[in-house]
């Protein structure tokens, strides 16, 4: 009895070694444009640290379970680039890609759409065309909700300063990133990656915002495609990878990606609660994520309350709503 006990327990181990994760498996890239968290939170930045340094801590935010920490991305531009440990599958008819935001919806509506604090970034992927585990393929953008009334081929430039980032884009636009009583670090600007400007380029989306008079301004979510748009429960928020484009926006197929990049997408400035920054908290493969447990034959999760908590229940084992063992 123990010697087949012994059997299983090594079958099972070697399964798990080899089960592909649902989540996030590296972080290749983190490039924030400037906001009012750069500089101070999500991820937290200090005075010595490096690109290098950040990347890593970035790295240990995103990867594994969905939801443990935040980055933010800061105004228009700025992005993250990770990848899977295997090929995101497209499969017809199904939603395949999940990027998880910190969006809630207040409960209004406006022209038809639910006023939320949606701060959209656009969604990039990519293949693993010449198998060398890199993201250094053609990147195609997913077409959203607003891909329609997107500015393709857009750029803007960013001015190193330690007051209000200026900037100019390729329109003929120029704005700020604004300073708030809020968030007092040194500069509002990334510096560990230039002390003088910084370029952006991508696709800009038309502003989503809702103002209510008195100075409150609320965002309206899009009807789907972006990331940071719509609620982590949503199928809105879920992706569908056969709404990639190419180049000229027109659409392609892709049997499978592997890497994704998310970038914000929109220019707006949200008045005393700052710029529009996407933040982001995870990504999951959908396939993976809504069957490893029945593959496995997990015990079931239950929910509880728990000390006045709400907790994840499996098995033996008890988990915060984050994830985190308890």
């Amino acid at each position: 009895m123990k010697k087949l006990l012994h059997v299983i327990f090594m079958a099972y181990i070697s399964l798990s070694a080899y089960a592909q994760s649902p989540y996030i498996n590296k972080v290749y890239a983190y490039h924030p444009a400037p906001g009012q968290f750069i500089g101070e939170h999500y991820p937290d930045v200090y005075a010595d640290d490096t690109y290098e340094s950040i990347l890593t801590r970035v790295d240990s935010a995103l990867t594994g379970a969905a939801g443990n920490a935040m980055i933010t991305l800061g105004a228009w531009g700025g992005s993250v680039t990770f990848g899977f440990d295997h090929d995101v599958q497209n499969r017809p008819g199904e939603r395949d890609l999940l990027v998880y935001g910190n969006v809630y919806f207040t409960g209004e509506m406006a022209d038809g759409h639910a006023v939320s604090s949606s701060e959209p970034g656009i969604i990039w992927v990519s293949e693993d065309v010449n198998g060398n585990g890199l993201p250094d393929d053609p990147w195609y953008e997913i077409a959203g909700s607003a891909s329609a009334q997107a500015i393709r081929d857009y750029q803007v430039t960013y001015y190193y300063s330690t007051e209000d980032i200026q900037w100019i884009d390729n329109q003929g636009n120029t704005g700020s990133i604004k300073r708030n009583t809020w968030h007092q670090q040194e500069t509002y600007f990334p510096y560990w990656e230039s002390m003088d400007s910084l370029v952006f380029s991508g696709t800009l989306l038309p502003p989503n915002m809702y103002d209510k008079g008195n100075g409150v301004i609320r965002s309206v979510a899009y009807d789907y495609g972006y990331a940071d748009n719509q609620p982590n429960d949503s199928i809105a928020a879920q992706i569908d990878l056969d709404w990639a484009i190419n180049a000229a926006g027109e659409p392609v197929h892709l049997d499978a990606i592997r890497f994704v990049r998310v970038q914000t997408g929109v220019q707006v400035d949200w008045g005393i609660s700052g710029e529009m920054s996407t933040e982001i908290c995870g990504a999951a493969d959908l396939h993976i994520a809504t069957s490893l447990v029945n593959h496995l034959q997990l015990p079931k999760a239950e929910k509880r309350m728990q000390n006045g908590q709400l907790v994840i229940c499996i098995g033996e084992r008890t988990y915060d709503i984050f994830g985190n063992r308890l």
